[in-house]
Parts: C-alpha cells; sequence; structure tokens
C-alpha cells in the first residue's frame, strides 16, 4: 500500500504543479499588487484579500480532484487492472482519496502562505491571527465537498454520468428552496424577509460561515462588525447556518458511504447505464416537480425543462423508448409540480403581497 501511494503521488505531481499554478495566477499575484500599492500610500484602513478568489479555486479544485482521483472506476478495463493489485479494494480507494485530498491542500496552502507572506511583510494593520484562522477554517468546506463529489461521482458507472449526477445533486437542495419560496412569497407579507436559496449550494454556505473571519483578518473590528449587524440578516444567517449543519452532516455521511459501499461494487458494471438511487433515478423525478412548478407560468420556459428532462432521459436510458414506467413517473411528476404551484396559487387563501 505504501508503494502505491508513493506511486500515485509522484504520477499525479504535474496535477499539483497545475493547481498550484491557478491558485498563485487568481490570488497571489491580485494580492501581491494590492497589497504593494497600499503599502506605497502608506494606507492604513482597508486592503482587500481577495480572498473569495482563492476560496472560488479550492471549491472547484475540491470538485475536479476527486473526479480526475477516482475516474479509474469509469473504465472497465481500468478496473480490473485496478482491482487485481495485491492490496484491497478499500487500501485502493483509500489510497486515491487520500492522495486527492494531499494534492488540494498543498496547493491551496501553498498559494496561501505565498499570500500571507506577502501581506505581513507589507501590510502592517492586518489582524494576521484571524487571517490564520481563515485558512484553518476554510480546510473543513473543502473536505465536506471533496467527500460529497467522491460519493457521488462514484454512484456512477460513466464519467459523463458521474459529473451530471454531482452537479446535480449539488443544486437540487437550491433549487427545492428556491422553488419554494418563489411560489410562497406573493402570499406572504410585505414585512417577510426574502431568503436567498443560494446560501444552500454546499461551498457556499459553509464558507459563508466563516466570512466573519475573512472580515476580521482585513483589519475590521469584530466589534463594529456586530454592532453594525442589522436584524434583517438574521434570516440569511440562519439559512446560511441551516446549510452548513446539512452539508456537514450529509458529508460526513458521503465519506463514511463512500468506502462502505466500495465492497459491493463491481468491474463488470463500469461502462454500463446507473442505476443508483443517488443517479438519474431519483434526481430525474425530482427536477421534474420543481422545474415544473417554476416554470409553470411560462409555456415557452416550460417547455424547454420539457426537452431538458427528456434530453436527460435518453441519456439515462441511452435509448429514446425511455418505457412507459419511467415516462410514467415522469408524468406523475410534471402532474405534482403543477399542482406544487396550483395549490399555494389559488387553493391557500391568504391575500397576495401588496407593495
Amino acid at each position: 500500500m505504501k508503494n502505491y501511494f508513493v506511486y500515485l503521488l509522484k504520477k499525479y505531481l504535474l496535477l499539483l504543479a497545475c493547481f498550484a499554478l491557478l491558485c498563485v495566477i487568481v490570488y497571489v499575484i491580485p494580492i501581491t499588487v494590492e497589497s504593494y500599492t497600499a503599502w506605497n500610500k502608506q494606507e492604513t484602513t482597508y486592503v482587500d484579500l481577495y480572498y473569495s478568489n482563492i476560496s472560488a479555486v479550492l471549491g472547484v479544485m475540491s470538485v475536479l480532484i476527486p473526479i480526475a482521483l477516482l475516474s479509474y472506476k469509469m473504465s472497465r478495463r481500468s478496473a480490473d487492472m485496478h482491482y487485481s493489485l495485491p492490496i484491497g479494494r478499500r487500501k485502493i480507494l483509500c489510497v486515491h482519496f487520500l492522495v486527492g485530498l494531499i494534492l488540494l491542500y498543498a496547493s491551496y496552502s501553498f498559494a496561501y502562505l505565498w499570500g500571507f507572506i506577502i501581506i505581513a511583510a507589507t501590510v502592517r494593520h492586518l489582524q494576521l491571527i484571524y487571517y490564520l484562522y481563515l485558512y484553518l477554517s476554510s480546510l473543513l468546506p473543502a473536505l465536506v465537498l471533496y467527500s460529497l463529489t467522491a460519493f457521488l461521482y462514484t454512484r456512477a458507472n460513466t464519467m459523463l454520468d458521474g459529473i451530471v449526477i454531482v452537479v446535480s445533486a449539488m443544486c437540487l437542495l437550491p433549487l427545492a428552496f428556491g422553488t419554494t419560496c418563489r411560489i410562497i412569497d406573493p402570499h406572504l407579507p410585505s414585512t417577510a424577509p426574502s431568503l436567498d436559496s443560494a446560501r444552500l449550494f454546499p461551498f457556499v454556505s459553509l464558507m459563508e460561515a466563516t466570512d466573519v473571519l475573512g472580515t476580521a483578518a482585513e483589519g475590521w473590528e469584530l466589534r463594529l462588525w456586530f454592532t453594525n449587524f442589522r436584524p434583517d440578516y438574521i434570516a440569511d444567517d440562519a439559512l446560511t447556518l441551516a446549510g452548513s449543519l446539512f452539508w456537514l452532516i450529509a458529508g460526513a455521511g458521503a465519506a463514511a458511504g463512500l468506502f462502505v459501499t466500495e465492497k459491493t461494487c463491481k468491474a463488470e458494471n463500469c461502462g454500463q447505464r446507473t442505476e443508483s438511487l443517488f443517479g438519474y433515478k431519483t434526481l430525474l423525478p425530482a427536477y421534474t416537480v420543481f422545474l415544473t412548478a417554476m416554470a409553470f407560468e411560462d409555456a415557452a420556459v416550460l417547455c424547454i425543462v420539457a426537452f431538458g428532462i427528456l434530453v436527460l432521459s435518453v441519456l439515462y436510458k441511452r435509448t429514446i423508448k425511455i418505457g412507459w414506467k419511467f415516462a410514467a413517473v415522469l408524468a406523475a411528476c410534471f402532474v405534482a409540480g403543477i399542482l406544487l404551484y396550483v395549490i399555494p396559487e389559488y387553493l391557500i387563501k391568504i391575500p397576495p403581497r401588496t407593495f
């Protein structure tokens, strides 16, 4: 296992260099320019840390790296080769999982440390201890997103199916919440807060929870942050907290499920149709319900939604003949989506919001 670990780490050194270079381009270079400008002008109030840049790259890497490291499970030939090695399947998976984490954290830490040295040498007013806390708090969201991607991707039997399942599954919760808010919102009092469903994306909700550390690191006093806190932010912060807790639990479950289910994986399924409950079989009906409810008012958008669902159904079944049973399920979900829109609109006796 140790020899295989070293071999795999050497194999992906070029990928590590590419991701490290990407982090440097989007983070170190902008922060160097910003810090140098602030040093020349003797600014002592505010310096942009460009943390959103590197956090976005961290999120992208948390999705791309497990896809790259676990793609050996998507090819029959590759799976047979790996499963024929004189080590257990779970050990092989563990090695790929750990090497991917090393690639993720090493490239991110390299750029973050470089940026830390630059701002520590040029900008004196920053609260560097919070800059350290910000780094440590960003590792957990990356791990959660990495685990979710690894689990969801390996539910598929082909690379294309895996990518579609990863993206679709992570967008399902924000879609469901956003659709529900859009339907119910006109019936709520005008004083009701508007909620941003984007906060329920896994990486966004987790990183939003660390925003106060970034604020403190940029030189703002935490006392002023809490003093300027507005009550109407409570709903969004509560949504962020709920989303963070949900994805933390989901990430832990995904990491455990990844290794628990590895023993039952069969090499002969590689390249075949994906039949996992975490795949098209569940996601297509769910998307049919919520997208139908969201697009019900616009006939053109509703037609686009129906066409998209049909395309994904063909992708899932790998034939135009999707079968009458699955077609009946989609039709029932289409009706359910209409009812989801119609019931609050016409049956709930709440006066519409007035502006």
